[in-house]
Order: C-alpha cells, then sequence, then structure tokens
C-alpha cells in the first residue's frame, strides 16, 4: 500500500510514493510546517515519513488492536493523536515515537476520526455507535 504526495499548484507528485503499510491506508495527515506525513493503516500501523526525503522516520508505532482508522499532528507537530476500530484513542510524542498515557476508552462504538485543536490541548472524535454517527469532544492536558 503506498502513499502519493502531490503539489497542489501543478497537479504533479512528488518524489516516490510512500511504502510500508502492509493493509490499505485508512488516513494521512501533514505537519502545519510541511516536514511530516503520518498515516495510519488497517495493518493497525501508523507510520511516520519526512515529506522532503519521502523516507520513514522510525518503525511503525504499535498500540491499536484493529485498524487506524484517522490520524491527526498537533499544531506544534510534537504529538500525533491515531484512533482505531479497537474504540480507542491513543496519543504519541514525535519526538520519542512512544504512546503518551493509557489509550482513551469508553465508546460504545468504532472511533471513525480524530482532530486536535490549534492549542493541541481538545481532541474531538467522531464514532459510529448502534445509533449511527456522533461526535466526542475530550479535554487532553
Amino acid at each position: 500500500m503506498l502513499i502519493r504526495i502531490w503539489d497542489v499548484r501543478t497537479g504533479d507528485t512528488l518524489g516516490t510514493p510512500l511504502q510500508g503499510h502492509t493493509g490499505e491506508v485508512c488516513s494521512v495527515a501533514i505537519s502545519l510546517d510541511g516536514n511530516i506525513i503520518v498515516s495510519g493503516s488497517a495493518d493497525q500501523t501508523i507510520r511516520v515519513w519526512n515529506a522532503i526525503t519521502n523516507e520513514a522516520l522510525c518503525a511503525p508505532l504499535k498500540g491499536h488492536t484493529k485498524e487506524v482508522r484517522s490520524v491527526a499532528i498537533s499544531p506544534d507537530g510534537k504529538r500525533i493523536v491515531s484512533c482505531s476500530f479497537n474504540k480507542t484513542i491513543r496519543l504519541w510524542d514525535v519526538a520519542t515515537r512512544e504512546a503518551l498515557g493509557t489509550p482513551l476508552q469508553g465508546y460504545n462504538g468504532r472511533v471513525l476520526s480524530v482532530a486536535i485543536s490549534l492549542d493541541g490541548n481538545i481532541i474531538a472524535s467522531g464514532l459510529i455507535t448502534q445509533f449511527g454517527c456522533g461526535m466526542q469532544r475530550l479535554a487532553r492536558h
């Protein structure tokens, strides 16, 4: 499975595709400075890429037990947030490539998407429950 990077002005692809996931790529995010790309996959991993060289910056981040549906990068580029069909959200430190704390849990459905606020203190998530789709806002300091 691969990720392509595009130049919006020209429509051309930039560099070689990012390759490494063994399952479908479900989500990608780019840091505000454009230097880091993060991807989440059905292979239950998160990959962190150098957007300039198209090289993986580390081994895959592991911690979810089902497919990673969505990833986001904090505006300061220091944290990654991810969610999975295992009904959890995880926060990761970009510098150490380690999970921060325990997974955020308590959902009665699969988590489909995550976003992080500009100040990095609030995570919002979208989920599917037996009653349909919903959204939860989670404070995290």
